[in-house]
């Protein structure tokens, strides 16, 4: 969080400044505007995780960090191509589902989907995950 306050904090002191020497009205109007789109425009670009669930949709979960009883990180990406990081609260269903697509993806190919609905429910699973062959039958012998 450090690394995100630096820059804003530099970015709205040098803002205050410009307004206090341009003019005092101006600065008392625009400065605490200014310094929200300032804290926007650092916070935004420097890819830091998402909180709460993503929108409703089918996910590849392309990495995962569980912090025991505090939070679940997931790397997705959605239909559109792009990865995004989500910060998801702890449970231990979702943290056992995750991880168990993770496992079973890791050890019969495939890759971890997530499935969430409208209301933050999640569902998870394994795509393109190989199904097992049976191996052909033996002909019965012809009867004489």
């Amino acid at each position: 969080m450090t690394t995100i306050a630096t820059p804003w904090l530099v970015i709205a002191i040098l803002l205050a400044v410009y307004g206090w020497q341009a003019s005092r009205r101006l600065a008392v109007l625009s400065l605490p505007i200014a310094a929200l789109l300032a804290a926007w425009a650092v916070y935004a670009p420097l890819g830091q995780p998402r909180p709460g669930p993503p929108p409703k949709g089918q996910y590849a979960v392309l990495g995962l960090d569980i912090k025991e009883k505090v939070f679940i990180k997931v790397l997705l990406k959605g239909a559109n191509g792009e990865a995004i990081l989500y910060v998801l609260p702890y449970s231990n269903k979702k943290a056992s589902e995750l991880q168990g697509a993770r496992d079973d993806a890791q050890a019969g190919g495939g890759q971890p989907q997530a499935t969430f609905g409208g209301d933050g429910d999640m569902t998870v699973g394994v795509a393109g995950k190989p199904e097992a062959v049976k191996p052909p039958e033996a002909p019965a012998p012809a009867p004489f």
